[in-house]
């Protein structure tokens, strides 16, 4: 199993995508959208460690994915 950590906001997108594909990511604040993350089986980063950066980077790319669908 793969393992996630803050910097793998395409792959953590993704599964976010599939998890809630009726949530546009842009209305989700980045508080709320940190415990996503950290609550998907894969993340075994430190949860601590997030950044606002890193949350950015996970919200962007999970709207593109929203966005193209």
């Amino acid at each position: 199993m793969m393992k996630w950590t803050w910097q793998d906001s395409e792959e953590i997108a993704a599964e976010l995508a599939l998890l809630y594909p009726d949530t546009d990511p842009l209305k989700v604040q980045l508080k709320d959208l940190e415990k996503l993350v950290t609550d998907l089986n894969e993340f075994q980063d430190d949860p601590g460690a997030a950044t606002r950066p890193s949350l950015v980077a996970i919200q962007e790319a999970w709207y593109n994915l929203f966005d193209a669908g």
